[in-house]
């Protein structure tokens, strides 16, 4: 990012419009600005204080003009003290930022803040971070404690493994902002900020550390490249990747059947589940009901999403926000929390299955298409699913 805005400040000479030292909204500008405010407020406060002060010394006795004076000089000294004294405060730049954030989404919200400077670009102090759950709100001061031009790099980070990034300027004085997290789009006071799905820029709250920095950024070794298998039929007993792990909760296992381990549904992947007893795909329509008569649309692919926990989660690429849920006794389709928990098992070479955590209910179909009731599905054909990755 360039070292200031390179748009100009109204009310400023146009030979002071340009280089970072009177950026807009900089602390130096906002000097300026407060000096050319006081050429015009100062004969307009001294004329009506001049006429009381000369009032005043008339009315008073001859033996007391002189306290009068006297008192005069020290009372002013003290104001000139003061207002010196609060212009070095706010001079060296401490101020608070307010960020009123209010999450309408479904997923809960990690919040961080790191305040920069530029010039070089270094944080400053702690990262400043708030958490927000669903439907929830609160209130994250972000403060400066230096002159200069601060900024402050942004990051929200969803429960359901989106995020949004956004490097705003940090004002040197106290000023409040609203910050709403939509399904759609992170609005900063009605600037709209998109939400991306992965792992957010690795270098966006640690500049680098070099005073060059590399226009790439630097490959990750071999062992912490995440493991993506190939398009094709799902295979459980493929090598797993160097440093991953099953989920930190696995799900007991089912009687007879063996887990699938979490590094072999990597997160991110996208896969369908052909059902054996329809022939058909599962999928969630439109109206968030979920059959296994799909074809090879998006509406029958499925992107593995664990949750913050690291249970399986199985994301509709249609519909991001519905995921495939078991609540209340019925397959449906949820917006991500504990109903959306399953836990995936092998039940014969190729053909796997879908539980609870607790593993009293499964995903499963009747020849019709129709999702059947999952207390009453065991590890029959209704049960029964081919995995493909896409």
């Amino acid at each position: 990012m360039a070292a200031h805005d390179p748009k100009p400040s109204a009310g400023l000479h146009p030979n002071l419009r340009e280089g970072p030292y009177y950026a807009p909204g900089s602390q130096n500008e906002r000097g300026l600005w407060r000096s050319k405010q006081w050429i015009y407020l100062g004969p307009v406060i001294a004329a009506p204080m001049t006429h009381i002060c000369v009032t005043l010394y008339r009315k008073t006795p001859p033996n007391r003009r002189k306290l009068m004076i006297w008192g005069g000089i020290v009372g002013t000294t003290v104001l000139a003290v003061a207002n010196r004294l609060f212009l070095m405060h706010h001079s060296m730049g401490n101020a608070t930022t307010t960020l009123n954030v209010v999450n309408s989404t479904a997923w809960q919200a990690t919040i961080t803040g790191q305040t920069v400077s530029i010039n070089p670009d270094t944080p400053l102090g702690p990262p400043h971070v708030a958490t927000v759950p669903p439907g929830g709100q609160t209130v994250m001061k972000i403060e400066r404690h230096q002159p200069g031009d601060v900024r402050c790099n942004l990051l929200i980070n969803f429960s359901n493994g989106s995020y949004s990034t956004k490097r705003m300027n940090v004002k040197p004085e106290d000023v409040t902002r609203t910050l709403q997290l939509t399904n759609s789009a992170v609005i900063l006071d009605g600037e709209s900020i998109p939400i991306e799905r992965g792992n957010p820029p690795a270098h966006h709250h640690h500049p680098h550390p070099h005073p060059h920095p590399h226009p790439h950024p630097h490959p990750q070794p071999p062992h912490h490249q995440p493991h993506m298998p190939p398009p094709g039929p799902f295979n459980p007993v493929a090598p797993p990747a160097h440093g991953h792990h099953p989920h930190p909760h696995p799900a007991p296992p089912a009687h007879g059947l063996t887990p699938v381990s979490a590094h072999m549904l990597p997160r991110g992947r996208r896969i369908r589940l052909t059902s054996v007893i329809t022939g058909q795909n599962m999928r969630i329509k439109k109206d968030h009901t979920v059959d296994a008569r799909g074809g090879m649309g998006q509406f029958a692919t499925f992107e593995i999403d664990p949750s913050p926990e690291g249970f399986l989660r199985l994301r509709n690429v249609a519909d991001p926000s519905r995921y495939l849920a078991i609540k209340n006794d019925q397959l449906t389709s949820g917006t991500g929390g504990k109903f959306c928990h399953l836990a995936a098992f092998t039940i014969s070479p190729g053909i796997y299955c879908l539980k609870t955590l607790e593993g009293n209910e499964t995903v499963g179909f009747n020849q019709d298409g129709a999702p059947a009731e999952p207390r009453h599905v065991k590890n029959g054909p209704r049960a029964q699913f081919r995995i493909e990755f896409c």
